[in-house]
C-alpha cells in the first residue's frame, strides 16, 4: 500500500490527536482549566512526543490549549466568554445555512428524524434514567444542526461548524451539572418546531424556531 506523503501524514496525525484530546476531556482524563505536562498528554492521548507537538500546534490554533515553555500546557476553561464567542459564530453559520436547508432538505431525511424525536419525547416522562434520553437527544441535535450546515455544500464551513459543536459540548460538560426531564423535553419540542417548519418549507417559521432554540440552549447551559 502506498504511504501518504509526510505532509499528509502530519495532517492526519494532528486531527487524530485533536479527536483524542476532545474525547479525553469528555472522559474527564483531562480537566478543563488544568495545566498538564507534555509527558502526561503523551500518556493520556497515547501519542509519542513528535506527533503530540504537531497536535498541540493545532489545538493552540483552535484555542483549546496554551503551550507555555517549561511551564506545561494550559487547557482551556470553557467559561461564559468561550461559550458566547462560539455561539456568535455558530449562530452566524447556521442562520445563513438555514434557507438552503429549508429549501433542499429531503422529506426522506426529515420524517424519520421527526419520528425519532417523537419517540424520545414519549419516553422522557417514563425513562428511569433521564441521562440516557438526554444523550439520545444530544445525538439527534448534532444530526439536525450538522445537516443544516451541510446544505451549504461548503466543506470548509462544515469543518469549522463541527469544531464549534465540539466546543459547545465542552461548555456543557462544565456548566450543566444535572439533566432535567423538562430540559430534554423542551429541546425535543424546539427541534420539532424547526423540523416542521422545514417540512412545510416555511422560511420565516424555521428562522424563528432556530433563533429560539439557540437562545434556549444558552439558557439551559448556564442555569
Amino acid at each position: 500500500m502506498e504511504q501518504a506523503p509526510p505532509k499528509h501524514q502530519a495532517f492526519y496525525t494532528k486531527h487524530e490527536g485533536y479527536q483524542k484530546f476532545i474525547q479525553a476531556m469528555h472522559d474527564l482524563k483531562i480537566a478543563p482549566g488544568s495545566t498538564v505536562t507534555q509527558t502526561d498528554l503523551c500518556e493520556i492521548l497515547e501519542m509519542s512526543v513528535t506527533p503530540l507537538r504537531e497536535c498541540l500546534v493545532l489545538l493552540e490554533e483552535y484555542g483549546l490549549v496554551t503551550v507555555r515553555p517549561r511551564a506545561g500546557v494550559q487547557v482551556v476553561n470553557p467559561d461564559v466568554s468561550f461559550f458566547r464567542e462560539n455561539m456568535q459564530f455558530r449562530t452566524l453559520i447556521e442562520t445563513n445555512a438555514l434557507s438552503s436547508f429549508v429549501e433542499k432538505a429531503d422529506i426522506s431525511f426529515l420524517e424519520p428524524l421527526r419520528r425519532s424525536h417523537e419517540d424520545c419525547l414519549d419516553r422522557v416522562s417514563t425513562a428511569k434514567d433521564p441521562e440516557s434520553i438526554s444523550k439520545e437527544v444530544a445525538a439527534l441535535d448534532r444530526i439536525l444542526h450538522v445537516e443544516i450546515v451541510e446544505a451549504m455544500r461548503n466543506r470548509s464551513i462544515s469543518a469549522v461548524h463541527h469544531r464549534l459543536l465540539d466546543n459547545f459540548n465542552l461548555s456543557k460538560l462544565v456548566h450543566i451539572q444535572l439533566t432535567y426531564r423538562e430540559n430534554t423535553a423542551d429541546t425535543i419540542k424546539e427541534h420539532l418546531l424547526l423540523i416542521d417548519a422545514a417540512m412545510n418549507r416555511d422560511q420565516t417559521a424555521a428562522h424563528d424556531a432556530l433563533r429560539s432554540h439557540l437562545r434556549a440552549s444558552t439558557h439551559r447551559t448556564f442555569t
